[in-house]
């Protein structure tokens, strides 16, 4: 029997038992053995392995053959990708438009965040329409445009069934959903940053991929548009890990989900 696998921080075992990072090994996981990164990866028969990484792992090849001997044919190595949201957001939750309402609110301190947020990264990940904004701006800007230089430089892949021919230069196309774009950057990458994009953001926190939620949060409150998250939202328990106070009332706060949240 093959089953496809995805890790993200915890695994089935044998006897069905869900193992949160740190978590001791379960009794039937002697046939265990290690992955690349000397982490556990937990093999009982007739059940799921899973990589018991700290942070989200996928495990390369995505698919195994289950069952076939008493210690599977587990993956070579576990690939781990940090994958970090950024986003501009208002008092009311918005997130559309930031162009039109941020700038009277950016200062040296926050373009500097900004700078080492996208200076670390080794790649963006971007939805569709996201990607398609971006690139109708971007490309057109000189280097001495605050972002522009690194934004331009960095290579760029977008989640899209329907982009065939992308203008923008280092852009890759990942046209098998978002699940599949995560295998593809855990094999080539070691740190993403999403711009915006609350439906790939949504989806990535939904599936559990997403390490960091980083926001600058301006006081002001449009009163209209796409929030980041809209009634009817999942159920998602996030842990403060920074907050900063900025000029011009800007705070920039930084979240972690929180392992083991219910996002039914």
């Amino acid at each position: 029997m093959r089953r496809p696998l995805l890790s993200t921080g915890f695994g089935l075992g044998g006897a069905g038992t869900r193992l949160s990072v740190g978590a001791e090994l379960p009794k039937d996981a002697s046939d265990s053995t290690r992955c690349g990164h000397s982490h556990w990866v937990v093999g009982a028969a007739g059940g799921y392995n899973a990589c018991r990484c700290d942070e989200f792992s996928v495990l390369m090849p995505s698919v195994v053959d289950v069952g076939t001997s008493p210690t599977y044919p587990l993956a070579r190595s576990c690939k781990v990708v940090h994958i970090s949201a950024s986003i501009f957001l208002t008092l009311d939750g918005v997130m559309e438009e930031p162009h039109v309402w941020h700038p009277p609110y950016a200062s040296q301190e926050s373009l500097a965040l900004l700078d080492e947020q996208m200076a670390n990264a080794t790649a963006m990940l971007l939805g569709r329409r996201t990607y398609e904004e971006f690139a109708s701006y971007w490309p057109h800007q000189t280097n001495d445009v605050p972002l522009a230089e690194a934004t331009n430089a960095i290579r760029k892949y977008v989640i899209s069934r329907m982009l065939s021919k992308p203008v923008w230069d280092n852009t890759t196309v990942l046209t098998k959903g978002m699940v599949a774009a995560v295998r593809t950057l855990a094999g080539r990458e070691s740190s993403v940053i999403v711009p915006g994009s609350a439906q790939l953001v949504h989806g990535l926190l939904r599936a559990g991929l997403l390490s960091e939620l980083r926001i600058m949060l301006d006081p002001l409150v449009v009163g209209r548009g796409h929030r980041l998250f809209p009634e009817g939202s999942a159920l998602t328990e996030l842990q403060l890990i920074d907050s900063r106070r900025l000029p011009r009332g800007v705070t920039y706060l930084v979240y972690r989900p929180v392992e083991g949240t219910d996002r039914s």
